[in-house]
């Protein structure tokens, strides 16, 4: 899926005039959904944003190994 030009501009404005972020990975969580919160967690953190992750169901600890499991 790709972003029309309009909807980049206003995904980098939300961004940019926000402080906190939520992310809210799909229920039933796997590998792939949890990896991918997890990934804007840290790319969102790392711009210096207040962020907070919460799984609607509890993550496989087999997934435990995956950096940030613990937020």
């Amino acid at each position: 899926m790709s972003l029309s030009k309009e909807e980049f501009s206003a995904a980098s404005h939300a961004l940019r005039q926000h402080r906190r972020i939520l992310i809210l990975p799909h229920a039933n969580v796997d590998p792939d959904g949890l990896g991918a919160a997890l990934a804007c967690y840290h790319l969102f953190s790392a711009l210096g944003k207040d962020v907070t992750v919460v799984c609607p169901d509890t993550p496989p600890e087999s997934l435990a190994f995956l950096p940030g499991f613990d937020h």
